[in-house]
Protein backbone atom coordinates (compact mmCIF):
# COMPACT_ATOMS: atom_id res chain seq x y z
CA UNK A 1 0.00 0.00 0.00
CA UNK A 2 1.07 3.57 -0.62
CA UNK A 3 1.36 6.34 1.93
CA UNK A 4 -2.13 7.65 1.23
CA UNK A 5 -3.76 4.24 1.48
CA UNK A 6 -2.02 3.59 4.81
CA UNK A 7 -3.49 6.81 6.21
CA UNK A 8 -7.05 5.80 5.35
CA UNK A 9 -7.31 8.02 2.27
CA UNK A 10 -8.16 5.88 -0.72
CA UNK A 11 -7.72 7.06 -4.26
CA UNK A 12 -8.18 5.96 -7.81
CA UNK A 13 -6.55 7.18 -10.98
CA UNK A 14 -8.88 9.19 -13.17
CA UNK A 15 -8.65 9.65 -16.90
CA UNK A 16 -6.77 12.95 -16.72
CA UNK A 17 -5.51 13.11 -13.15
CA UNK A 18 -5.53 11.44 -9.76
CA UNK A 19 -8.97 11.75 -8.18
CA UNK A 20 -9.43 11.46 -4.43
CA UNK A 21 -12.49 10.09 -2.72
CA UNK A 22 -13.75 12.90 -0.50
CA UNK A 23 -16.50 13.59 1.95
CA UNK A 24 -18.85 16.35 0.91
CA UNK A 25 -17.44 19.12 3.06
CA UNK A 26 -17.00 22.72 2.16
CA UNK A 27 -13.48 24.13 2.24
CA UNK A 28 -14.49 26.16 5.29
CA UNK A 29 -15.78 23.08 7.10
CA UNK A 30 -12.61 21.14 6.34
CA UNK A 31 -10.41 23.99 7.55
CA UNK A 32 -12.51 24.32 10.70
CA UNK A 33 -11.82 20.64 11.38
CA UNK A 34 -8.11 21.22 10.75
CA UNK A 35 -8.15 24.14 13.22
CA UNK A 36 -9.23 21.66 15.89
CA UNK A 37 -6.06 19.64 15.30
CA UNK A 38 -3.97 22.84 15.22
CA UNK A 39 -5.31 24.02 18.57
CA UNK A 40 -4.69 20.62 20.11
CA UNK A 41 -1.13 20.60 18.70
CA UNK A 42 -0.41 24.07 20.08
CA UNK A 43 -1.94 23.44 23.51
CA UNK A 44 -0.74 19.88 24.06
CA UNK A 45 2.67 20.01 22.36
CA UNK A 46 3.99 23.48 21.59
CA UNK A 47 3.03 25.33 24.78
CA UNK A 48 3.93 22.40 27.03
CA UNK A 49 7.28 21.93 25.29
CA UNK A 50 8.33 25.54 24.66
CA UNK A 51 6.04 27.75 26.74
CA UNK A 52 3.66 30.44 25.54
CA UNK A 53 4.19 34.04 24.45
CA UNK A 54 6.20 36.09 25.04
CA UNK A 55 8.89 33.94 23.45
CA UNK A 56 12.40 35.38 23.01
CA UNK A 57 13.26 32.92 20.23
CA UNK A 58 10.17 33.67 18.16
CA UNK A 59 10.68 37.40 18.72
CA UNK A 60 13.94 37.10 16.74
CA UNK A 61 12.37 35.31 13.76
CA UNK A 62 12.88 36.85 10.33
CA UNK A 63 10.92 35.92 7.22
CA UNK A 64 13.98 34.04 5.98
CA UNK A 65 14.27 32.04 9.22
CA UNK A 66 10.62 31.02 9.03
CA UNK A 67 10.95 30.18 5.34
CA UNK A 68 13.87 27.89 6.18
CA UNK A 69 11.80 26.09 8.80
CA UNK A 70 8.87 25.72 6.41
CA UNK A 71 11.14 24.34 3.69
CA UNK A 72 12.71 21.86 6.10
CA UNK A 73 9.33 20.46 7.17
CA UNK A 74 8.02 20.29 3.60
CA UNK A 75 11.21 18.57 2.48
CA UNK A 76 10.97 16.08 5.33
CA UNK A 77 7.36 15.21 4.45
CA UNK A 78 8.36 14.74 0.83
CA UNK A 79 10.78 12.03 1.89
CA UNK A 80 8.44 10.31 4.37
CA UNK A 81 8.11 7.08 2.40
CA UNK A 82 11.90 6.67 2.50
CA UNK A 83 12.18 7.00 6.27
CA UNK A 84 11.16 5.24 9.45
CA UNK A 85 9.23 8.30 10.65
CA UNK A 86 5.85 7.25 9.28
CA UNK A 87 2.55 8.96 8.67
CA UNK A 88 2.07 10.23 12.25
CA UNK A 89 5.30 12.22 12.03
CA UNK A 90 4.26 13.59 8.63
CA UNK A 91 0.91 14.70 10.06
CA UNK A 92 2.69 16.45 12.95
CA UNK A 93 4.97 18.17 10.41
CA UNK A 94 1.87 19.45 8.59
CA UNK A 95 0.72 21.06 11.84
CA UNK A 96 4.17 22.58 12.35
CA UNK A 97 4.03 24.03 8.82
CA UNK A 98 0.68 25.62 9.58
CA UNK A 99 1.94 27.02 12.89
CA UNK A 100 5.06 28.54 11.33
CA UNK A 101 2.85 29.95 8.54
CA UNK A 102 0.89 31.76 11.24
CA UNK A 103 4.11 33.30 12.58
CA UNK A 104 5.08 34.36 9.05
CA UNK A 105 1.63 35.87 8.45
CA UNK A 106 1.92 37.90 11.66
CA UNK A 107 5.47 38.98 10.84
CA UNK A 108 4.55 40.14 7.35
CA UNK A 109 1.35 41.88 8.44
CA UNK A 110 2.55 43.46 11.70
CA UNK A 111 6.35 43.36 11.73
CA UNK A 112 6.69 40.71 14.45
CA UNK A 113 5.76 37.04 14.73
CA UNK A 114 3.90 37.33 18.05
CA UNK A 115 1.43 40.00 16.89
CA UNK A 116 -2.28 40.10 17.61
CA UNK A 117 -3.61 39.22 14.16
CA UNK A 118 -6.83 41.20 14.64
CA UNK A 119 -5.00 44.46 15.39
CA UNK A 120 -4.38 47.02 12.67
CA UNK A 121 -1.41 46.29 10.41
CA UNK A 122 1.86 48.11 10.91
CA UNK A 123 2.00 51.39 8.93
CA UNK A 124 3.55 50.99 5.50
CA UNK A 125 2.56 47.32 5.22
Amino acid sequence: MGLLEDSGIFFMKGVNSMEFKVNHLTKTEQYTQFMHFMLEHIEEYVVKMYGDFPDKTIAKFTPEKIQGKLEAYVDRIGKIENTERGIEAALKDCLKISHFSCYLYALLKHGHAQADLFSSPKKGK
